[in-house]
């Protein structure tokens, strides 16, 4: 084919916003099929229970050592790190590697965290993963305002698997700083 002398129409939107439009229309097609791949490593444990969702929030907290806690809050951090612990149906050391927004079925950003796993502690994972806040998730602000904190950082991501749908597993997540003193608390919750 020879396209010499031929005048090409200009396009009408800037390539930006053709990119973005593009992605638009491919990325529920993309995520549907990143789900069927991940359906493997989702196992339900049992159902996602009301008192789920504040431990399953689709946020993050910043507490890096927990002992530095006092009074209540100190109490209050322990019994919901344990609790989440005991109620993940997967536990992993992960890597933030890319930030992004999506738009959920109302129109509404959703923030995705593109993730890489350095090492499973409970359950499964595959090596490369996606979570998402949406709007009406409570921890939703946490993401919301700390983009800068969460790109390239190292966290403990507790999973609760749960069925959407039929045949449809999805899950609520939970970041928290991968250092040694929350380790240690995983490990010594995980052995008792």
């Amino acid at each position: 084919m020879v396209t010499e002398g031929v005048k090409w129409p200009k396009p009408r939107l800037p390539i930006m916003r053709r990119f973005v439009l593009l992605m638009l229309i491919v990325a529920p097609w993309i995520a549907s099929c990143a789900a069927q791949a991940v359906d493997a490593h989702m196992r339900v444990s049992g159902p996602f229970l009301s008192s789920d969702a504040t431990l399953f929030d689709d946020g993050v907290d910043f507490v890096e050592d927990p002992g530095r806690l006092r009074g209540s809050w100190l109490g209050d951090f322990h019994d919901s790190l344990r609790r989440r612990i005991e109620r993940a149906d997967t536990i992993a050391v992960v890597r933030v590697e890319a930030l992004g927004e999506g738009t959920d079925t109302s129109g509404g950003t959703t923030h995705v965290l593109s993730v890489s796993v350095e090492d499973t502690l409970k359950g499964e994972l595959p090596d490369n993963a996606t979570l998402a806040s949406e709007p009406q998730s409570p921890g939703f602000g946490t993401i919301e305002r700390a983009h800068s904190r969460l790109l390239h950082g190292r966290f403990t991501v507790f999973l609760r698997w749960y069925e959407r749908a039929e045949d449809v597993v999805a899950g609520h997540f939970h970041l928290s700083p991968a250092t040694n003193e929350v380790l240690d608390e995983v490990s010594k919750t995980l052995r008792h």
